[in-house]
């Protein structure tokens, strides 16, 4: 390791290559302060994290730099403690720990994240890319709570085991704990026993009025009034207007409590925890997980489990209301006619034993629906994303049979369903009709004799009516829960299932003590000329150590070892190199790029990739969003602002048809307007205004076509949408001349301010529209190239600009002109370290390290370094440019010179990593340590 760092020292000087001019008053090297590692994992169980900081560059000086914690889907005071300070580097220091304090619970969580942020640097810079990182709080408990531990850790199956209501109620527990909800809660059933204090009110006033107010023979102080009127009758009016007024007062607040209980919305609340913890619960999936989980599947857990949770949730405070009403009820029984309390005990025994006898029976009928459902919908998403495969061998009456023929097995499966539930819900009907014909048969000698009086047994039938109706209502409400509990048990399953972070966390802190160890290493060299632009630090190489990878059994036989990709792979290179992976198809290429982007883990060994440095891996297929251009191309820097450097890069790369579509948004964010959404026609002219300037480097055709295309879209999005009107201006703004068909920015302006006006005009919540954003057109995919979808992936990636790009056949979907074209972009980026970066900056970024898989001989003789994969030998080698095979086979002499290669590279190999170790024991407070580092046999 140390004579390769010397020879690299060496081949600064004398390769003669042309560097960046730097002013001579700024040749000393800067000090610049950044996390170790973009991403730290924390289990909440360890209940303290470390975090370290590193320094950069010159160390003969004192530097200090601020932290802080900043909140994102983990929140100070819940899921961590804010932390805040600052760090002072004394001479010679290179790496400093700070600690964040975890907070612990029993409650169960997806994985959050939170930030930390470098501020006020003295005596340092602060870099971009290493001025935050994020912390992954990953909690260890189970959904919905420990409770049932062991038989959630059993998967589906153990799921099924689990008593279906005990689980219901700790989803319950854990949705009333989440921050919001429990108040929430609480405040919607104490409010909502109004309705029930209304009723009892109105209950007491019937009586009241037909007893006292409408029966002469009562005298007039037993009634309610504030004024006596001149004879008995006007008195009565009083006191019965007085009721009258009763009736209307508490509608008053009991509507403004129901419009104030919609902006509650618990509902809501409920179903977008739900769907946030599912989604990001998806994002952390293993392969193995995202493979058991469809797509479609995930959708109806996002779109429809979810909502079937959070109704239930919300059921439950209708029950707690309706029994609260029931209560009230039977009180009101007992103090009007204690001879009805028989009513109290025998209405509630049916109404349980009937609930018991039939919830199995909905179950069973509503059990058969739910994977029938699943069927249809698997139907429905595969026929739309392989619809083109289905008109292309004419199979649409194939595919027309097949979807009638599962929607009928679902419309009978759903049969039985419904009947049970109608059954069901007829058997209160039937107790308030019984109950009332019992009590007139048995009451009615009572009131005949004046024992009951009329008000009391009229109220008494009222009450009955009321009671059977909430018993009913409670009844429903049990058995709306029942059938929800199936989507409990889905997400439950969903919830637990297996995901990488705990791996990501292992894998973490074994890169971070490597790196540390390897800094260690680079740290002891003398540093380098301040015109190179390097850091001591990016001399640390790129290694794979006892690297090896094999795929699981094979899921058909369940049997064998596995088969192996890779085997004891030893390779190292340093960073800002160019890295053609060459080898026969089928040799495992992809696979061995995944292992490099640490999208795929190898079964033993590991790869030693410097913490501080990000890795991105693209592969050969182009995956675009369905949102505008701009977005696709800004997606990994949503903070992307500078649109001539997009502009630049676009004409560079000569996408046309691109450059037409974001160019109303590049012309805005270069005045710094807001951008805003055009109609159809607005874009179309748009674009035929665009096509008019040819920028540098694009022929007019290019563009033209690109125009034309998006106008024909523009087209199709209008007879959609049914707009004939602005149909007909963009078929004239497409085929007039330019001048005359162009529509001036300020109409455009005031088209869209119409349209605001509008929204504003109609809408009450036009504040909340305007945060909301909606969904983007995405018709302009449909136009692009293949080529063009292809360049707009690579162009993402390279506006991201990590320090290692890892590429699978980039040059696979051009010609022969755009490969060439594309393979001088990539030069570019690395000698540059990214495109479209300001110059002066140039030091201040790391090198740029490229993998990528060339398509020939020639492509790969670009490459600074050359690895050989051996399908044989399952073996990764090092060869030279005189070595390249037509067809990237290995040849007799390769193969000798490989094996001789890999002895020495392991025996070297197992002396490193033991001097590793021992630098990292002899290292204390990040102070450097003296350190002989082995020497490695050259090449």
């Amino acid at each position: 390791f140390g004579s390769n760092l010397l020879f690299f020292n060496q081949s600064l000087v004398l390769s003669g290559r042309t560097w960046p001019r730097v002013p001579l008053e700024r040749m000393t090297q800067d000090t610049i302060v950044q996390f170790s590692a973009p991403v730290y994992f924390v289990v909440e169980t360890e209940e303290l994290l470390t975090i370290d900081i590193i320094r950069l560059g010159n160390l003969k000086r004192t530097s200090t730099v601020s932290y802080h914690t900043v909140d994102a889907s983990a929140l100070a005071g819940l899921k961590f403690e804010f932390t805040e300070g600052q760090v002072t580097f004394q001479e010679d220091e290179f790496l400093l720990s700070i600690t964040v304090n975890i907070t612990q619970d029993e409650t169960w969580s997806p994985t959050l994240e939170f930030k930390v942020v470098l501020s006020d640097p003295e005596e340092c810079i602060l870099v971009a890319d290493g001025t935050s990182c994020r912390v992954k709080i990953i909690d260890d408990d189970m959904f919905p709570s420990n409770r049932y531990r062991e038989q959630l850790q059993e998967g589906a199956a153990g799921i099924e085991k689990i008593n279906q209501w005990g689980l219901f109620v700790e989803y319950v527990k854990l949705n009333f704990s989440t921050p919001g909800t429990g108040w929430r809660t609480v405040m919607s059933i104490v409010c909502d026993q109004m309705h029930n204090v209304y009723l009892f009110f109105l209950l007491k006033a019937r009586t009241y009025l037909v007893n006292i107010v409408f029966d002469q023979s009562t005298s007039e102080s037993s009634m309610i009034i504030f004024w006596k009127g001149p004879d008995d009758i006007d008195t009565r009016v009083q006191a019965a207007r007085l009721v009258a007024v009763m009736y209307v007062l508490p509608m008053l607040a009991l509507h403004i409590w129901d419009y104030s209980k919609l902006k509650l919305d618990i509902e809501g609340r409920s179903l977008v925890f739900l769907q946030t913890c599912i989604f990001r619960k998806y994002l952390n999936y293993t392969e193995a997980s995202r493979q058991l989980v469809r797509v479609s599947h995930m959708q109806v857990a996002l779109l429809s489990n979810t909502a079937d949770l959070a109704k239930a949730y919300c059921s439950v405070l209708q029950i707690v209301r309706d029994v609260g009403k029931l209560i009230l009820l039977m009180v009101f029984m007992l103090t009007q006619d204690r001879d009805a309390a028989w009513v109290l005990v025998l209405m509630p025994a049916m109404m349980l034993v009937w609930g018991c006898l039939r919830s199995k029976a909905l179950s069973e009928a509503s059990e058969f629906a739910g994977p029938l459902k699943k069927i249809l919908i698997d139907l429905t998403t595969e026929t739309c994303a392989k619809y083109r495969l289905i008109a292309d061998y004419a199979q649409r009456p194939q595919m027309n049979d097949l979807f009638q023929k599962r929607a009928e097995e679902l419309r009978r499966s759903l049969i039985p369903e419904v009947q049970v539930e109608l059954n069901n819900n007829y058997f209160p009907k039937w107790l308030g009709p019984c109950f009332n014909a019992v009590y007139i048969a048995i009451t009615a000698r009572s009131v005949l004799v004046g024992d009951v009086s009329l008000g009391v047994f009229l109220a008494t039938l009222s009450v009955f009516s009321e009671v059977s109706s909430d018993f009913g209502s409670l009844y429903e409400q049990i058995m709306d829960i029942n059938t929800r509990l199936d989507a409990l048990k889905t997400l439950t399953k969903y919830f637990n299932m297996e995901t990488e972070v705990l791996l990501l966390k292992d894998m973490n802190r074994t890169r971070r003590k490597a790196t540390k160890a390897a800094w260690i290493d680079a740290l002891r060299q003398p540093e380098l000329p301040p015109e190179t632009g390097l850091l001591r630090s990016d001399l640390i190489p790129i290694t794979l150590n006892n690297l090896c990878f094999r795929y699981p059994p094979h899921t058909l036989d369940g049997v064998g070892p596995g088969r192996f990709e890779l085997k004891n792979v030893n390779l190292s290179v340093m960073q800002g190199k160019m890295v053609a992976i060459v080898g026969p198809h089928g040799s495992g290429k992809g696979t061995f790029l995944r292992l490099l982007s640490q999208t795929i883990f190898p079964t033993e060994g590991f790869i030693l990739l410097p913490m501080h440095l990000r890795v991105l891996f693209v592969s050969q297929l182009p995956v675009l969003f369905a949102r505008s251009p701009w977005y696709n191309l800004v997606f990994g820097r949503p903070d992307f602002k500078d649109a001539a450097v997009l502009e630049t890069l676009l004409t560079e790369f000569e996408m046309g048809m691109t450059l037409a579509l974001v160019r109303d948004e590049i012309e805005a964010r270069k005045k710094g307007r807001p951008t805003k959404r055009l109609s159809a026609s607005a874009l179309a002219a748009s674009v035929a205004q665009a096509a008019k300037p040819v920028p540098q480097g694009l022929s007019r055709s290019a563009e033209g076509a690109g125009a034309r295309s998006l106008a024909r879209v523009a087209g199709v999005d209008a007879r959609t949408r049914g707009d004939y009107v602005e149909l007909k201006e963009q078929r004239e703004a497409a085929v007039s001349d330019s001048d005359e068909g162009e529509l001036c920015e300020d109409e455009v302006e005031d088209d869209n301010e119409s349209a605001q006006g509008m929204l504003q005009a109609y809408c009450s919540a036009y504040n909340e529209q305007q945060t909301v954003e909606l969904d983007e057109d995405h018709s302009w995919q449909e136009m692009l190239s293949y080529t063009e979808q292809v360049k707009i992936c690579l162009l993402r990636a390279l506006l991201m600009n990590p320090e290692v790009l890892v590429l699978h056949r980039p040059f696979h979907n051009y010609d022969v002109y755009t490969q060439q074209k594309v393979l001088e972009m990539l030069v570019k980026h690395k000698e540059e370290r990214g495109l479209g970066q300001p110059k002066a900056s140039w030091r201040y970024r790391r090198p740029r390290t490229i993998f990528f898989t060339p398509e020939s001989v020639e492509q790969a003789k670009y490459a600074d370094v050359i690895w050989q994969i051996d399908k044989e030998h399952k073996q990764v080698v090092e060869i030279s440019f005189e070595e390249l095979q037509h067809g990237f086979t290995f040849s007799k002499e390769c193969v000798k010179q490989s094996e001789f290669k890999r002895k020495l590279r392991g025996d070297w190999q197992g002396h490193h990593v033991i001097d590793h170790q021992k630098a990292v024991d002899k290292t204390t407070s990040g102070k450097l340590q003296p350190f002989s580092p082995p020497i490695l046999p050259s090449r």
